[in-house]
């Protein structure tokens, strides 16, 4: 059994390396002549930075809901889990990186039941925060996109940014305690026990943190590029987050390739331009990518370190 565990975790690597290098020559002579110059370069690298804290926040995320089903992981032990997965979705499907993350936090001794609550927890808490982000955020903007809302001052606008989160939060814990208990009784999962409101909104926030951060990288790449008002970040925040839910609900689409593109493409032509679309939109799966690369590596040597210091990985 364990001869087929690893013979399968290496297939899983061929294949993921082979659509990652694919995948990065493909674009690397478009995005290469024109994206990598000495006044963009430095924009470059801040969001590749903020796109690596995006892991970190991610894998806190994680660990909160983990320790909330009673698992009792170490931070650096997630945290390379989640780093060494991020290859995985490069791979047609959309559920690569799922079943890898799955794999390594078995190997560090996660049970199956904490393994499969927290992941779909995790996903409905992200798809939330991508929704309830994106829309916060073009409303902020009184972007176009939400004219048929009513105007609300800005005091009012603040208001909500608390109470919906809550709102959403409360219909998830609604559906934890009536469905998620039921679907985990139906499997048998008795030995876990579910988060509770607070550790859900903790989650939540950091995960609409993320987005936040995706939407500052797009700033930092428009600002780049030729600039705009500061009010536009709320409007990139948004058209990302939307663009991001588009690509994960799809199916096949592996790391939301293309689609994302194209919803961001065709979101923001009529009010940048196509150059200015297409180059944010290009560099920012640029970052995406070398990200998701550098990430495993970083992953690799976070292994390596916990071989050498197991207390780190579990309780």
């Amino acid at each position: 059994m364990n001869t087929l565990v690893r013979c399968c975790g290496l297939i899983l690597v061929l294949l993921t390396s082979l659509f990652f290098v694919k995948y990065a020559l493909d674009n690397w002579s478009l995005i290469a002549g024109s994206l990598i110059y000495a006044d963009t370069l430095p924009s470059v690298l801040a969001g590749l930075f903020c796109y690596l804290n995006a892991f970190l926040i991610s894998a806190i995320a994680w660990h909160l809901l983990l320790r909330a089903v009673g698992a009792s992981p170490r931070l650096p032990g997630v945290l390379t889990a989640l780093l060494l997965s991020q290859f995985a979705k490069y791979l047609p499907g959309n559920v690569g990186q799922h079943i890898s993350r799955a794999v390594l936090a078995h190997k560090m001794g996660l049970t199956n039941a904490s393994i499969a609550v927290t992941m779909v927890l995790e996903i409905l808490l992200v798809i939330l925060a991508a929704g309830g982000t994106g829309l916060l955020a073009l409303w902020l903007n009184n972007s176009l996109l939400l004219s048929s809302l009513p105007q609300v001052a800005a005091p009012g606008k603040i208001a909500l940014l608390c109470l919906l989160p809550l709102a959403l939060l409360a219909g998830l814990w609604l559906a934890k305690s009536f469905g998620l208990k039921r679907l985990t009784a139906r499997f048998g999962i008795t030995s876990v026990s579910l988060p509770r409101p607070p550790c859900l909104l903790a989650c939540y926030l950091l995960y609409s943190v993320n987005f936040l951060i995706m939407g500052l990288i797009l700033y930092l790449l428009m600002a780049a590029f030729g600039g705009g008002p500061a009010t536009d970040f709320w409007l990139l925040t948004g058209v990302f987050s939307l663009a991001w839910i588009a690509g994960f609900i799809t199916p096949g689409a592996p790391a939301g390739i293309g689609l994302r593109e194209a919803v961001l493409v065709a979101t923001l032509d009529p009010l940048y331009g196509s150059a200015m679309a297409l180059s944010l939109a290009i560099a920012l799966r640029l970052i995406t990518t070398s990200g998701d690369g550098l990430g495993f590596l970083i992953g690799m040597a976070l292994r390596q370190w916990l071989k050498r210091n197991p207390r780190r990985v579990i309780n």
